[in-house]
């Protein structure tokens, strides 16, 4: 289905059998040109850890699903893509029992998928990391993360301040 609506078609994800505590919904993005769907799916559910599951990139034109990452011990609700297609972050849990929150993780994903089409609201339900506009990624004290970070850690600049209406 194309961000209008139209082109449906079947395409056959994996997710865990029913009976799993609460909902799990896949999480996804179109790019800004309609040309693919980025989606979590094939998820693996690890009662001690949580989830693992592969973002994949579900080309509208029919062609084969492409797989771009591989996330691990995380939650397919916690996932957010940066607005430049580049990255995406998830929650990372511990191995501990009950397992903890670890912090976030951050991926590359394949250079050609551009920019995509993310809503302008933030969902509510993870306390994520979210990119700006301009695909800088800020942690929730809006610290500037590294450009090349692969965890909510590793830190570069000063804290952000704002002024005006400016927002992350």
């Amino acid at each position: 289905v194309y961000a209008d609506g139209t082109g449906l078609r079947q395409d056959i994800l994996t997710y865990p059998p029913v009976g799993v505590p609460g909902p799990l919904f896949p999480t996804g993005a179109w790019t800004e040109d309609s040309s693919a769907f980025l989606i979590t799916g094939s998820l693996e559910s690890d009662p001690s850890s949580g989830f693992d599951f592969v973002i994949w990139r579900v080309p509208a034109d029919g062609s084969p699903p492409e797989e771009l990452a591989a996330i691990h011990q995380s939650h397919p609700g916690s996932v957010a893509f940066a607005p430049d297609g580049q990255h995406v972050a998830a929650i990372r849990y511990t191995d501990a029992v009950p397992p903890e929150i670890a912090g976030w993780f951050i991926a590359p994903l394949a250079d050609d998928i551009g920019p995509l089409a993310l809503p302008d609201e933030l969902e509510v339900g993870y306390a994520s990391l979210h990119w700006s506009p301009a695909g800088d990624a800020f942690t929730g004290t809006l610290m500037q993360l590294c450009p090349a970070a692969t965890s909510d850690s590793e830190v570069c600049d000063a804290p952000i301040s704002f002024s005006g209406t400016s927002a992350v």
